[in-house]
């Protein structure tokens, strides 16, 4: 005699529905105060085979919250998906706040490419980014900030730019929207003020974005020099 299976109870779904994903998803954990006391305890310690949830009950880092600085580990590049620590771990060891800055690099790349001045620009500029490169609501994107300032405020960044080319006058738009842009503004009879500029940008296949940005430098450039002259 066939037995039938029994009916699924109502209210509950036989499967979890998928969650939406806009992007990349960024970290953010609760209790930010204690990256930095993480930071400085990960310097002092030897190079573990594993970094795991017991080495963070170890170090005294107990409750639930802790555990997902364990995340922001990963997304930094001081640790693998899998927990061993990477090269930027021992670099950690010799100049944590340097290599701190070239994870958060790596890790922010989108942002960092369409903000160069990431760790210094203005929170709702950041959240905008947030909001829209990451599913969270409201309350995880201001969280996301938070970890991404405090991650920032523990770290030094390498402000070295690209040397310009050697052409006066030269603009290149490159498929990964970044802009080179060198000038020479002629001050007086006898000095010629040369200006390099660089810029990096969304990507775009829209000309006039491009245009509109020169056409505002060279207006600010104008008025620099009517203001000298």
């Amino acid at each position: 005699m066939a037995v039938a299976s029994p009916a699924p109870k109502q209210g509950r779904s036989l499967t979890a529905p998928a969650r939406k994903q806009r992007g990349k998803e960024y970290p953010y954990i609760h209790g930010t105060a204690k990256l930095g006391d993480l930071i400085n305890r990960l310097r002092n310690m030897g190079k573990p085979d594993k970094f795991t949830v017991q080495t963070l009950e170890l170090l005294g880092f107990r409750s639930r919250n802790d555990r997902t600085m364990l995340g922001v580990l990963k997304f930094i590049g001081l640790i693998s998906d899998t927990g061993e620590p990477t090269e930027l771990w021992m670099e950690l060891r010799s100049d944590a706040r340097k290599a701190l800055g070239k994870g958060i690099n790596a890790g922010y790349k989108a942002l960092f490419e369409l903000y160069s001045d990431a760790p210094t620009r203005n929170r709702k500029d950041i959240e905008n980014f947030f909001r829209t490169n990451t599913s969270g609501g409201e309350r995880v994107i201001a969280q996301t900030v938070v970890t991404f300032t405090t991650l920032c405020k523990l770290a030094d960044f390498d402000t070295t730019t690209t040397p310009m080319a050697d052409d006066p006058v030269h603009a290149t738009v490159g498929t990964t929207g970044e802009v080179a842009r060198a000038g020479a503004v002629m001050v007086g009879p006898a000095l010629t003020l040369n200006i390099n500029i660089q810029l990096s940008l969304p990507e775009s296949s829209d000309e006039s974005v491009y245009d509109r940005i020169f056409s505002s430098m060279k207006r600010h450039l104008i008025q620099a020099y009517d203001r000298h002259n």
